[in-house]
């Protein structure tokens, strides 16, 4: 997989952890090295200089280093200082160069191994409730064509029908943020609850580099939590056990290529289905390239067999989402501004009457547009929800959870449990038999999505909560997630009402 190499700081915490030689050896090497290419020389330097900061009575003795220098003589570093040296060696004698020839006689060679089409969705279908949370990483990606960082923390997923997704997502070349709907592989509904699920052990697996971007998901954050999670010999075992075997020989094998198997059995599916002999603007859409060129790239390098029988298994909502158009985003129906509708819908009567008064003025409405209408509505928020709907559904939960942290105020073995979407929607199935509309939860709870701060109505009772209660601020849950919590969730769901 393609990614930002870590800076000096980066690669030295990705060491802690690390318990073996053969560890650190495979972890330096694919941190550095990206599809054929490392750092040069000089950057690795600045690595080993950094290495030899760590202080050596915290390092096991199993993982000391002898180096001699000239100045020194006999030096005592990390094991994890030979390993960047001798990556050194190699780019000083040209053997990590991969040249354009390289690569071309790499693909002829990768387009000799067929893929069983059927083998990766019926293991990635499998994958969805692994107890490893990194294989239920790896299926998502397959299932949905995203890639690891979308999957992991990034984009956010809701179900529209059984074989279709929303997708929002930061695009990795062009950047900004685009939604767009996408065929998957599997039940929608089980990718969704998956991802749900993998997000929460992601999170506690990797909380510095998580919180750090969860706090400020721009510039580097977002490759720094990258690097940490696909720098783990335990992703790396994962993927050896469960999808690596599957590309039969195939040099194409990282997690990346997931991506282009998926882009493939797409394209073999909508040819299926409508005849097209050219699918690759179809894929293209999938896939949310910026230009067909890249997309080409994806569907020449993995000849598939039993792709009838993929298609023979999917549902006739999956066939209908390869016809074209159908994927195409519905445009809002614009709706003519309702004055008494409004009006009604602020609960304040001091700001209700205000209101009134700005709107008889047409010229006073207008100058305060964009600095009083904005705060009026968000008033209008503030008012009661009817009992049946999801909002109100919400705010009881989340009552409930506080009724439950309060009952731990003093105990032994105090567990606080910090209101999240994942758990609000664990407590909204027991209670209600469903889960809630992502944007809706986040509106109601308060909090962070995709960095940018969200005013909710529950907000500042929220955040008092916590801070009586001791919760800190982009905690997931105050103790390591065990089973523990689905026993916390089943006994705040029976007490619930």
């Amino acid at each position: 997989m393609q990614m930002s190499r870590p800076t000096v700081t980066e690669l030295v915490e990705g060491l802690e952890g690390l318990n073996t030689t053969q560890e650190i050896e495979t972890y330096i090497r694919e941190s550095l090295i990206v599809e054929g290419q490392a750092f040069n020389k000089d950057h690795c330097t600045g690595y080993k200089r950094a290495i030899e900061t760590i202080d050596v009575s915290m390092i096991p003795e199993h993982l000391l280093y002898q180096l001699s220098t000239d100045k020194k003589g006999l030096m005592t570093v990390h094991y994890a200082h030979k390993v960047v040296s001798d990556l050194q060696k190699d780019l000083t004698e040209n053997k990590t160069k991969v040249t354009a020839l390289d690569r071309a006689e790499k693909n002829i060679k990768a387009s000799q191994f067929p893929i069983d089409a059927l083998a990766f969705v019926q293991t990635a279908e499998d994958g969805l409730t692994s107890s490893d949370w990194r294989v239920k990483l790896f299926s998502v990606c397959l299932l949905t064509g995203r890639r690891l960082g979308a999957v992991a923390y990034e984009a956010s997923f809701e179900a529209i029908s059984p074989s279709v997704m929303k997708v929002t997502s930061g695009q990795k070349q062009r950047g900004g943020i685009n939604t767009i709907l996408i065929p998957v592989l599997a039940d929608s509904e089980a990718i969704y609850e998956a991802i749900q699920e993998l997000r929460i052990q992601a999170r506690e697996t990797h909380q510095t580099t998580y919180q750090r971007w969860e706090a400020d998901p721009t510039g580097s954050n977002d490759s720094r939590l990258s690097n940490s999670i696909s720098g783990s010999p335990k992703y790396k075992a994962a993927y050896d056990r469960t999808f690596r075997p599957l590309f039969s020989g195939n040099p194409e094998d990282y997690l990346h290529a997931l991506r282009a198997v998926y882009g493939s059995i797409i394209a073999k599916c909508h040819q299926a289905v409508t005849g097209s002999t050219e699918p690759t603007d179809f894929v293209e859409h999938v896939l949310d390239h910026d230009s067909v060129g890249t997309t080409h790239k994806y569907l020449d390098s993995h000849p598939l067999t039993n792709i009838d029988q993929v298609l023979e298994d999917l549902s006739d909502d999956f066939v209908k989402a390869m016809k074209p158009g159908s994927l195409k985003m519905k445009t809002p129906t614009l709706i003519s501004f309702d004055f008494d509708a409004f009006i009604n819908a602020i609960g304040n009567e001091d700001a209700k009457t205000e209101a009134a008064l700005m709107f008889e003025n047409p010229e006073s409405f207008a100058a305060n547009l964009g600095s009083t209408f904005n705060r009026l509505f968000s008033i209008a928020q503030h008012a009661k929800p009817s009992e049946d709907s999801a909002s109100a559904q919400i705010e009881s939960i989340i009552r409930a959870i506080f009724d439950y942290n309060i009952s731990q105020e003093g105990s032994s073995k105090t567990a606080y449990v910090y209101i999240t979407i994942p758990v609000i929607n664990k407590v909204g199935q027991l209670v209600y038999g469903k889960s809630f509309d992502t944007g809706t939860v986040t509106k109601i709870r308060g909090g962070m999505q995709k960095g940018k701060k969200i005013v909710g109505s529950m907000e500042a009772e929220i955040d008092g909560h916590h801070q009586k209660m001791g919760i800190q601020d982009n905690n997931n849950l105050f103790y390591r997630r065990t089973d523990k919590l689905d026993e916390i969730v089943k006994e705040i769901a029976a007490q619930h009402g």
